[in-house]
């Protein structure tokens, strides 16, 4: 006699990337560089620094400028997506 065992694998989870990528889509939110950033590069360039945002972090930023997320909830993405790198 067999019996079957309930499946105790952790459902998947979405990684907090992807949930900014799908945001980002369902809004119709695409990085777009500006002034400011050109010059807060130069600016960074300037002072010996280098910063580098990758496309997530990008993204954060264009869902903030274009109002589809609060300064709060930028940082509560971004502090978890850095955690899980």
């Amino acid at each position: 006699m067999s019996v079957a065992l309930p499946d105790r694998r952790r459902p998947s989870v979405q990684s907090t990337a992807d949930k900014i990528r799908a945001l980002a889509r369902a809004h119709g939110v695409v990085y777009e560089p500006g002034p400011r950033d050109e010059w807060a590069n130069k600016v960074t360039e300037l002072a010996g620094d280098t910063v580098q945002l990758d496309e997530i972090e990008l993204t954060l930023l264009a869902l903030r400028r274009a109002g589809v997320i609060s300064k709060p909830e930028r940082v509560q993405l971004h502090a978890a997506y850095l955690g899980e790198r």
